[in-house]
């Protein structure tokens, strides 16, 4: 399941070597026909034509990472039998050229040669009757990949717009994917240089999606020469290439802290004795809540000093402004950036660095940005430094739901002011029915500030959305699974905080109905997961402390928290880090640890060379079903191997082999990668978002009907039948979102919880419903619930207001549940 989702950031990574050059030769069976000077009929030409080709299977010229990256795609398994690949095998199209198959990754498989030879016997008559039927009578500049998509009116004026500013407001479920994509497609077709473009996404995920769709509507050379990213992606790409000409302490080679990092940064930096008249407990500070106050201070464009110049009152500020003081000093020591300083000091570095702000918008002629109403106020800056004339922006303000993070919903007047933008609409709506979309669209009428209102215009339906009030929590969960039972096609259950899955979990496993729960336990949060990637960080960055802590007494060496103590306080006089005071003959801690620290170092440094002596992979054999040597993989698989930590993590733990696939499913994550590309690996590892797990998760091969996730979770997503719990008082709007507020901020905060619900809303094809409960047990009190205003928002006339009596007693209440609540009606329509 995680594979997908790195493997995806893979393929944008690897657009340049997976360009196929068989995309841009004639088609075999064509070039025979062109040839063929007999006087026999055309159709005997294209058989033999076409015979030839069958009979005599040809390698497909691909580059050797194209190879190895379709047979990594199937796990080293045979696409047809489910053999381990052998080394000699097949590279092959899942539907022949012959029949107007494309080069795609998608149409690769790997075949063992008895598949291939069976496969290629089964498809010849395909190919000869598909011949004989329908000559081609076109010449080959004439021959589309794929037909051009089609476009509604308001699309293709939005495609086909002049290269000014344009600001596109696009409603759920308008075709802004599509879009996009034939915009980029009109730009390259209308004479702009594939490398002059660059789009700017918000999930990696979007990302692989444009860029899988432009290899389907473009000539892949093409595709592959187009910048596509998100916009930490892209930014982080600058960096690394220009940190030079940023005047700051942080240097070329510098690390990248992913959250978890961060999070544990801030923690020490907690831990830190604080200065006089500034005492705190603790205990009571939270790293995550202290961390995400610095992220959303980074991204409203301050650092420490000038936050700190604002700080005048207020502990709870001065407590944040003394550990963002410390936080930075710690980056900027250990020369590492974190996920919001890659926006931040891109702006810098264009703003600050006349020259490399010319390179880039040199390079960049058209610029497109794909949720819009989402950027902060970095990302905006950025975007006006990078732009010149031709900027295409795609967004609706009506979905703007991230301003706890930063987004700023302010910066599309900026953009219409600062570009003078042309306004153009997407209304009509392909996913929901009109009952649901006008539903939605009463809520979010509502809002207090809002701009740009479309007309959306849905499919036909008759069925509006039901409004459910049941008793509590428990009615809720179960009234969620008897729909759940009887739903046809898929179905998300929706909630606004993680805490209120877990009655509804409950109930789905006592009526035997299976679900996923996306943002659990992710794959990277593993302890063996992190344990690893420490490994392979303190490899990269020596001075990384965090890495070399958790790693540094697993497996066992003695090293306790007194010895870390000890090389902490030596590492901070020596400027060096603690991996080099660990090192050094006169380290600080027990003779013990010190042998066996000397041990570990002596391994690290090994591994360092022997990743510079195989910065390339070693020619191996196509195929090879076990890690190649000089791959990432492979050496991955060493540093375990040569620490100690393979032994210990596969027969000291009880789960050990458990832990040991995971460690396995890492490794082929590395595989497209040499071992030289450390830094790179870690690098598309960091930017792995939520949005890009949470969407991941929805596309397994067998997905299970139902799906539990947070409304934030599901943006982006559809359902055929959609259930949004808890719409309460307390729950949505959220009490946190809109406590110590008034005035203009609450009327703010209101305004984005409702934009919530309009999301929630709008990820609906057929059926929806919103759920309340009377009565709430929160923090182990049970309390009563005032229905959630925006559902006095939805007329009459559009919703089904169904109220659910309390069970007569708890001893028949299971029985009531299943006969009662089924027999008054209340799921009809599910």
């Amino acid at each position: 399941m995680i594979r997908t989702v790195v493997a995806a950031m893979l393929a944008l990574r690897a657009g340049a070597l997976v360009a196929r050059a068989a995309s841009r030769r004639p088609r075999a069976v064509l070039r025979a026909a062109k040839k063929s000077t007999s006087a026999e009929p055309l159709t005997t030409n294209f058989e033999a034509a076409a015979a030839s080709v069958v009979a005599k299977p040809q390698r497909l010229p691909l580059p050797a990472k194209t190879r190895k990256t379709v047979a990594f795609n199937q796990q080293y398994l045979c696409a047809g039998c489910g053999c381990l690949l052998p080394p000699e095998h097949e590279i092959d199209h899942i539907v022949p050229v012959a029949l107007n198959g494309s080069d795609a990754l998608s149409n690769l498989q790997a075949l063992c040669k008895p598949c291939h030879q069976q496969k290629t016997r089964d498809q010849r008559h395909t190919i000869l009757d598909a011949v004989k039927k329908e000559p081609p009578v076109v010449e080959e500049k004439e021959v589309k990949r794929v037909p051009p998509l089609k476009l509604n009116d308001q699309q293709r004026a939005a495609v086909e717009a002049s290269t000014e500013p344009i600001r596109v407001v696009a409603g759920p479920g308008t075709g802004k994917t599509r879009v996009l994509t034939r915009r980029v497609a009109h730009l390259v077709e209308s004479g702009a240089r594939a490398s002059s473009v660059l789009a700017l996404t918000f999930t990696n995920r979007a990302a692989n999606e444009l860029r899988e769709r432009l290899e389907e509507e473009i000539n892949p050379q093409d595709a592959s020469s187009i910048s596509v990213g998100t916009f930490h992606r892209v930014c982080l790409t600058m960096l690394r290439d220009d940190v030079e000409a940023l005047e700051s302490p942080i240097k070329r080679g510098f690390a990248v802290y992913d959250q978890a990092a961060m999070i544990k940064l801030c923690g020490r930096c907690i831990a830190e004795k604080p200065p006089v008249g500034l005492g705190w407990d603790k205990s009571e500070i939270k790293p995550a809540r202290v961390q995400s106050a610095i992220s959303s201070l980074k991204n409203a464009g301050f650092d420490a000093s000038s936050y700190a110049d604002l700080t005048k009152e207020g502990y709870g500020d001065r407590i944040v402004s003394r550990v963002f003081d410390l936080y930075e000093k710690t980056l900027q020591q250990r020369n590492a950036v974190d996920f919001d300083d890659m926006l931040s000091l891109t702006a810098r570095l264009l703003e600050h660095s006349p020259a490399t702000r010319a390179k880039y918008a040199g390079r960049w002629k058209h610029v497109l940005v794909d949720e819009f109403q989402d950027t902060n106020g970095v990302q905006y800056d950025v975007l006006k430094l990078l732009a010149s004339d031709s900027v295409f922006v795609v967004g609706d303000s009506d979905q703007a739901i991230y301003g706890w993070r930063g987004a700023d919903y302010e910066n599309q007047q900026r953009y219409d002011d600062d570009f003078g933008a042309r306004l153009l609409k997407l209304e009509r709506n392909y996913r929901s029915a009109q009952p649901i979309l006008s539903a939605a669209s009463a809520v979010v009428e509502s809002t207090t500030r809002r701009r740009d209102a479309l007309s959306l215009e849905g499919r036909e339906g008759s069925l509006v959305p039901s409004i459910v009030e049941l008793e509590d929590q428990d009615d809720e969960a179960r009234w969620i699974a008897d729909v759940c039972v009887r739903a046809e096609g898929d179905v998300a259950v929706l909630y606004r905080t993680n805490a209120q899955s877990r009655a509804v979990e409950r109930e789905l496993l006592k009526a035997g109905v299976s679900y996923q729960l996306l943002h659990a336990k992710g794959f990277f949060e593993r302890k063996e997961i992190r344990d690893v990637l420490a490994y392979l960080r303190l490899l990269a960055y020596p001075k990384d402390d965090d890495a070399f802590e958790r790693v540094a007494n697993v497996p066992p060496r003695a090293v306790g928290p007194r010895s870390l103590e000890r090389l902490r306080v030596q590492a901070l006089e020596g400027g060096e880090g603690m991996l080099h005071a660990a090192a050094n003959a006169k380290s600080p801690v027990p003779a013990r640890a010190a042998s066996n620290l000397k041990v570990f170092t002596d391994a690290l440094d090994e591994l360092r060379e022997l990743q510079q002596a195989t910065s390339t992979p070693i020619p191996a054999e196509e195929g090879h079903a076990g890690p190649l040597v000089g791959s990432m993989a492979w050496f991955l698989l060493e540093v375990l191997a040569r620490t100690g930590y393979e032994h210990y993590l596969r027969h000291e733990s009880v789960d050990g082999a458990d832990r040991w696939r995971n460690v396995r499913e890492l490794a082929n994550l590395a595989a497209p990668y040499a071992a030289g590309e450390l830094v790179e690996f870690l690098d598309t590892l960091a930017l792995v978002q939520d949005q890009d797990m949470a969407a991941d998760d929805t596309e397994e091969k067998t997905p299970p009907k139902v799906r539990l996730m947070t409304v934030h979770a599901s943006k982006g997503l559809e359902f055929q039948t959609v259930i949004i719990a808890g719409c309460e008082e307390g729950l949505l709007p959220h009490y946190y979102a809109t406590a110590d507020k008034d005035g203009e901020e609450l009327a703010q905060a209101v305004d984005e919880e409702r934009r919530l619900l309009y999301v929630a809303m709008t990820r609906a094809k057929e059926s929806l419903a919103l759920t309340r409960a009377r009565t709430r047990l929160t923090w182990g009190v049970s309390r009563q619930m005032e229905a959630s205003r925006f559902l006095d928002e939805i007329p009459a006339d559009l919703r089904r207001d169904v109220r659910v009596a309390a069970p007569p007693s708890s001893s028949r209440r299971r029985r009531w549940s299943s006969s009662r609540r089924r027999s008054d009606g209340m799921l009809a329509g599910f």
